[in-house]
């Protein structure tokens, strides 16, 4: 829980500039930089987006993922502390980011069920392309 999330700005500013900088980006340069980047959120640090397979065409993915990232970007903070939280903990989240309160991060335990499921995805996603390079005889 971060209680003096305004008090720490400076501090923020000094340790992480570049982090810093980049939440405090207005929606459209955001959008841009994970539409051109494909990262999950505008950052240094972010990781790429893992897209779904949604359509089996990795490009149309690829911006499925892109828009749902924007889109996200959009949603209230309640929604996005509710939907971005490990499960069972959308509402309390939501209401405490209302009050003030962010809760962010998770258990020792969601973060690895969490690293586990996104590395799931990757080896999928990895294994359709290697079939589709062996159908098209590459």
């Amino acid at each position: 829980m971060q209680a003096m999330k305004h008090a720490m700005e400076p501090y923020h500013w000094i340790t992480d500039p570049d982090k810093t900088l980049s939440n405090k980006l207005g929606f459209i340069p955001k959008a841009v930089i994970i539409g051109v980047a494909g990262t999950e959120y505008a950052s240094p640090q972010a990781p790429k987006i893992v897209p779904p397979n949604v359509t089996g065409i990795s490009s149309v993915d690829s911006a499925l993922g892109r828009a749902k990232a924007i889109g996200s970007m959009a949603l209230p903070f309640q929604v996005q502390a509710a939907a971005t939280a490990p499960p069972g903990e959308g509402v309390k989240r939501a209401v405490l980011g209302t009050m003030g309160l962010p809760v962010y991060g998770g258990t020792a335990e969601q973060k690895k069920t969490a690293r586990a499921e996104r590395e799931k995805i990757l080896k999928e996603n990895a294994a359709r392309y290697r079939q589709k390079e062996k159908e098209a005889g590459r």
